[in-house]
């Protein structure tokens, strides 16, 4: 294993370079002019590679960046991204596979949209006591752009934010829609006809079409499309609902995690926190306390505690899934116009991608010689999206995101 890493970690050293020669291929070169002290003096910049060397005693590791001061913009594709394929834990397989991989993507008015990397830099770390390399890592910098790829494994920690409203929380994800099933109309308070009636249609309503779609009946009549939804998806052992960062194939929501409807408002919180210990903790929701003690959040908890299925919430709701269904995944911190429902991309710090013979902490960002973070990667080749770093809706959480066109000749339809 070590001699593989040696190898391994001095081709992946040698292809960050090629990577960076390609990318950068849209700089322009000009003929050096020489130019006059005077001329001279009105020029101000910093050189194009900055050198940072950062001690690390806890890990007994000497870190050396070297950061590039260039802007990238760039289109790429690679027919099967295959790193790491390797005995592993005595399983054969892959860290990364991916086919059909690509950055960047074309737009249905025949423009590109590129991938973006600002300051891209490369960290070695050695042995302190040996002087030996044991990792590399190349880092994006500031990044965004469309990442597209048939991904079949993927180890590392790529993590999603999921950001809706409660109407598509129980009117997709529980599959509950107005034509299969009557609306369960909150009761007036303190009128003990009106909550009979309440109940025989909670009864009605779970005998007929179950608990998920129950739920979805009561809520929707009390939610509105103000409540947001949020929630942290991240690579999963799908049978055991567990996270895991080693040669995953699913994504969802690890058991105990759970998803949030936000801002409830008081005529919710009087219906939901009563239920607190009776219902919603057995099917594995619980509220959140707001003012006057009602429910402010409700949470939605996968692997609920009466359920115990993992990776799904209530009775048989599924929130984890393939990865392959994710076939475009636009990088960077998302932004939708309220007035015009435009959604645009800003630059996203901390990805990048590293292989190392150990678990390492590498060094985040660094000012003035300083690390302001650590960055956690495992064994083996290592995938690190940083947190908002990937947005989806529930719609295209659950069912999948398609491919962007990559190519003006598509050689990857059917």
């Amino acid at each position: 294993m070590l001699s593989q890493s040696k190898t391994a970690l001095a081709k992946v050293v040698k292809n960050a370079f090629i990577f960076l020669i390609i990318t950068t291929g849209n700089l322009s070169i000009a003929a050096l002019q020489p130019i006059e002290d005077e001329e001279l003096s009105s020029y101000s910049g910093q050189a194009a590679i900055q050198v940072d060397r950062i001690q690390d005693s806890s890990q007994k590791l000497d870190f050396t960046r070297m950061k590039f001061g260039i802007d990238v913009k760039t289109h790429l594709s690679i027919d099967k991204l295959n790193l790491g394929d390797y005995d592993r834990d005595g399983n054969t397989g892959s860290d990364i596979l991916i086919d059909k991989f690509a950055l960047g993507a074309i737009n249905k008015d025949g423009s590109l949209t590129p991938f973006e990397i600002k300051d891209p830099f490369i960290d070695l770390a050695r042995d302190s006591d040996t002087g030996e390399v044991v990792g590399f890592k190349l880092g994006f910098g500031s990044s965004k752009g469309p990442l597209s790829g048939d991904i079949h494994i993927v180890s590392g920690a790529i993590n999603v934010d999921i950001r809706d409203n409660s109407e598509n929380l129980f009117g997709t994800v529980l599959a509950a829609k107005d034509d299969q099933f009557p609306s369960i109309k909150p009761p007036q308070p303190w009128n003990p006809f009106d909550l009979a009636r309440y109940l025989a249609e909670v009864t009605y309503t779970a005998g007929t079409y179950g608990l998920d779609a129950t739920l979805a009946g009561i809520t929707q009549e009390i939610f509105t499309n103000e409540n947001p939804v949020t929630a942290e998806v991240q690579l999963v052992n799908r049978t055991t609902g567990e996270v895991i960062d080693t040669r995953a194939t699913d994504i969802g929501l690890p058991n105990g995690s759970p998803m949030t409807v936000h801002n409830l408002d008081p005529i919710a919180g009087n219906l939901l926190a009563p239920l607190g210990g009776f219902l919603l903790t057995p099917l594995g929701l619980n509220c959140t306390a707001g003012p006057w003690n009602l429910c402010s959040k409700l949470n939605i908890v996968s692997g609920g505690q009466w359920i115990s299925n993992p990776c799904h919430v209530l009775s048989n709701t599924p929130v984890c899934f393939d990865l392959g269904i994710y076939e475009t995944i636009n990088t960077g911190k998302k932004h939708t116009n309220k007035d015009t429902g435009k959604v645009t991309f800003d630059f996203i710090d901390g990805n990048f991608l590293s292989l190392q013979g150990k678990s390492i902490n590498w060094p985040g960002k660094i000012e003035k010689g300083t690390v302001q973070n650590w960055q956690y990667a495992n064994k083996g080749y290592y995938f690190n999206v940083e947190d908002g770093g990937i947005v989806l809706d529930l719609e295209h959480a659950i069912g999948g995101v398609e491919r962007s066109r990559t190519h003006y000749i598509d050689y990857y339809s059917n």
